[in-house]
């Protein structure tokens, strides 16, 4: 299901992937406060935006592995801690999973008739 949100197009997926993040953002949160530093102190070190840093953080915006890798390093933390079970390659490899597993899940609209037509043999 596509939802509109403002002026930004947000599908199910994009949900989806958010929640699967969500465990690592509260991490990266949590070393961050315990650390008594900023979101524009680790952004800065991080090579990224305080907002961006902000978003990940509120489950408002995805990250990548790199930006984790990234994160990591600014937090001065070993990047396993940020994630569950300790295990980066484990936990991407699910994500992965889980959005292919989903986006078979999405509807698709079907395309149009002359579409169609285009690809069939023509009757001799």
């Amino acid at each position: 299901m596509i939802q509109l949100h403002g002026n930004a197009l947000q599908t199910d997926q994009v949900t989806a992937r958010r929640q699967l993040l969500a465990p690592v953002a509260v991490r990266i949160r949590d070393a961050r406060r315990a650390r008594n530093l900023t979101w524009q102190a680790v952004a800065r070190r991080a090579g990224l935006r305080p907002t961006t840093l902000r978003r990940v953080e509120t489950g408002q915006q995805g990250m990548t592995a790199a930006a984790v890798g990234r994160i990591a390093m600014a937090l001065g933390v070993d990047e396993e801690e940020l994630y569950p079970g300790g295990r980066p390659d484990a936990f991407w490899a699910r994500l992965g999973a889980e959005m292919r597993r989903h986006h078979h899940q999405i509807p698709m609209p079907s395309p149009p008739l002359r579409q169609i037509e285009a690809f069939l043999p023509l009757a001799a």
